[in-house]
C-alpha cells in the first residue's frame, strides 16, 4: 500500500513538472489526468490514515492486552507467592504440631516410666519392710525361745537348789 502511495505521488510530480514545461494552455485530458490523480492521492492519503488509524487502535488493543497480561501475570505471580508462604506456614504447623505430639508422647513415656519407678520403689520398700518385719519376727521368736530356755534353766537351776536345800535339810 505505502509503495502504491509513492507510485502515485510520483506519477502526479511527474504531470505537474511535464505541464509546467509545456505552453500555458492546458490540454484538457493532461488537466483531467491530474485531477484524477490528484484524487486519487487523495483517497489513497485517506486510505493511509485509516490504515494508520486501524494501525494505531490494534496497536493501542494490542498494548492494553499486553498490560492486562502483564498484570495478570503479576496477579498470578503475587497469588503464587502467597500459596508458596500458605504452604511453608502450613508445613511450619504440620512441623509444629508433629513435635509438639512427639514431645507430648515422649512426656507421657518420662511420667510412665516415672510411675514405674516410683512403683517398683515403693515394691522394693515394701519387700525390705517386709523383709525386716520377718527378721525382726524371727530375732523375736529366737529370743523368746532363749529366753523361754533361760527361763527354763533358770527353773531347773532353783529346782536343784531347791533340792539340794532339801538334802541339806535332810541331812541336817
Amino acid at each position: 500500500m505505502h509503495k502504491r502511495k509513492l507510485d502515485l505521488f510520483q506519477k502526479y510530480n511527474d504531470l505537474i513538472k511535464s505541464s509546467a514545461k509545456q505552453p500555458r494552455t492546458t490540454n484538457p485530458s493532461s488537466a483531467l489526468d491530474i485531477l484524477n490523480l490528484r484524487f486519487s492521492l487523495e483517497d489513497e492519503r485517506a486510505e493511509h490514515r485509516k490504515v494508520t488509524d486501524e494501525f494505531r487502535a490494534v496497536k493501542d488493543q494490542a498494548d492494553l492486552l499486553k498490560k492486562e497480561l502483564e498484570s495478570r501475570q503479576n496477579m498470578l505471580l503475587q497469588q503464587r507467592k502467597a500459596e508458596a508462604v500458605l504452604i511453608e506456614q502450613q508445613q511450619k504447623l504440620i512441623l509444629e504440631r508433629q513435635r509438639q505430639e512427639e514431645m507430648a508422647k515422649l512426656e507421657q513415656i518420662q511420667r510412665q516410666q516415672q510411675q514405674e519407678e516410683q512403683q517398683q520403689n515403693r515394691m522394693d520398700e515394701m519387700q525390705e519392710h517386709l523383709q525386716q518385719q520377718q527378721e525382726l519376727r524371727l530375732r523375736e521368736e529366737q529370743l523368746q525361745r532363749e529366753l523361754e530356755k533361760h527361763h527354763e534353766m533358770e527353773l531347773e537351776r532353783q529346782l536343784e537348789l531347791k533340792q539340794e536345800q532339801q538334802a541339806r535339810d535332810k541331812q541336817s
